[in-house]
């Protein structure tokens, strides 16, 4: 590995980095106890400059999503379930991040990552996910 490799990273795989959940794991009628609904989803590959080499490479390529929790909370960590294609898939929340609408490159400097508390419902939230493709658009974010 080089130093710039080590540095920025290689980029993500073209598949996602979660795991499939099998449906009849899921409730069937679809309520769960916390979820996001996605408003917007981006991938992000912030530099080494902004957030930091270590911070940098481990979110190169990830797809964050955007929205307002309508139930529960989310929190730094958290495994969720989001649906690609369709297909429910199960992956790491990185980070949840409190803001408001407008992704910006500012957003990913060190004060701004969170530390560690729970986004809880009715607070808009960028939630970066362990994925390095985007979700279904219209579709939640959900934990159980």
């Amino acid at each position: 590995m080089g130093l710039f490799s080590f540095l920025f990273g290689s980029p993500a795989p073209a598949t996602a980095l979660g795991e499939p959940v099998a449906p009849e794991s899921l409730p069937a009628d679809g309520n769960f106890p916390n979820s996001l609904p996605i408003e917007e989803a981006i991938f992000i590959a912030p530099s080494a400059m902004t957030c930091g080499a270590k911070t940098a490479k481990a979110v190169k390529n990830r797809c964050a999503v955007f929205g307002t929790i309508a139930k529960g909370s989310f929190h730094k960590g958290d495994t969720v379930i989001a649906y690609v294609g369709g297909k429910p898939v199960q992956a790491k929340a990185h980070d949840v991040i409190a803001a408001e609408r407008g992704w910006r490159d500012d957003l990913l400097t060190n004060r701004q990552w969170s530390k560690g508390e729970d986004v809880s419902e009715g607070n808009s939230a960028y939630i970066i996910l362990e994925l390095t493709v985007e979700p279904d658009k219209g579709s939640n974010i959900v934990k159980l």
